[in-house]
């Protein structure tokens, strides 16, 4: 599997929220994972303080995984 950044960074209002586009390339012979996958990215802020910010992905049972499991048939 692999990611990348795509496009530039954007600007976000303090208290602000906004959305990520993630990709995700699997390889047909490498089995799912069955934990979620830990997905991570720096944040930071106007007063150019950083974050890191962490989520799990739960894989099994997602759309992600029924794409993958399609297109690798």
């Amino acid at each position: 599997m692999a990611s990348t950044s795509i496009g530039q960074p954007r600007l976000l209002p303090l208290g602000g929220t906004g959305q990520l586009v993630v990709e995700m390339l699997f390889e047909c012979s490498v089995a799912f994972f069955q934990e979620p996958l830990p997905l991570g990215f720096s944040v930071e802020t106007e007063d150019k303080q950083v974050r890191e910010v962490s989520y799990a992905v739960a894989l099994v049972g997602s759309d992600w995984e029924r794409v993958a499991q399609f297109k690798c048939a």
